[in-house]
């Protein structure tokens, strides 16, 4: 689970550009030593931001099927709604609804 998370690569990122080749001498550690304390001196920063970037392609793509879908799935309960009360509207020939004819595949 410590891979699944997105934080991870961010923190991860995040603390190896603020302490890596630091040194803290009123402390007695360099940020090598503190890297270290946290288990993170192996850090490949390109990999964590290629993987963010990933991890955003994948929400931005999930989000836009929901998007997709939800408008697909709204204008077929409305051309439903629309057939049942008669109110439906004349199309021009040759006009289709393309929510319509997917739905109905």
């Amino acid at each position: 689970s410590y891979y699944i998370g997105f934080h991870t690569y961010s923190w991860r990122t995040f603390m190896y550009k603020e302490f890596y080749g630091q040194d803290y001498p009123d402390a007695g550690m360099t940020g090598t030593d503190i890297l270290k304390t946290y288990e993170i001196d192996d850090v490949n920063p390109t990999h964590d931001m290629i993987v963010l970037i990933g991890y955003a392609a994948v929400i931005h793509f999930f989000s836009f099927l929901v998007l997709w879908g939800k408008h697909f799935w709204q204008l077929r309960s409305n051309d439903n709604k629309a057939a049942t009360d008669g109110t439906a509207k004349e199309k021009p020939a040759g006009e289709t609804n393309m929510a319509v004819e997917l739905a109905s595949q």
